[in-house]
């Protein structure tokens, strides 16, 4: 199982559509659609900020490193 912080989904939208950088418009789209997903219950947000889909657990902890793809 796996859980990504908002802040990793963020960098990679911006990454899947080819923004060097991405003002409060594309973040506010983001946060709306992570919003949405959860009020929805097709991702949760657990206490430490992180997504993940409902009904699973952290069975291990990977830490991003220089790669600027895994991060």
């Amino acid at each position: 199982m796996h859980r990504v912080l908002q802040s990793v989904i963020f960098k990679r939208v911006r990454m899947a559509l080819g923004l060097g950088r991405a003002g409060s418009r594309v973040q506010d789209a983001v946060d709306l659609a992570i919003a949405r997903l959860v009020k929805t219950r097709t991702i949760v947000k657990s206490l430490d900020g992180s997504l993940s889909l409902p009904g699973t657990e952290l069975t291990q902890v990977r830490v991003p490193d220089d790669d600027e793809n895994s991060k």
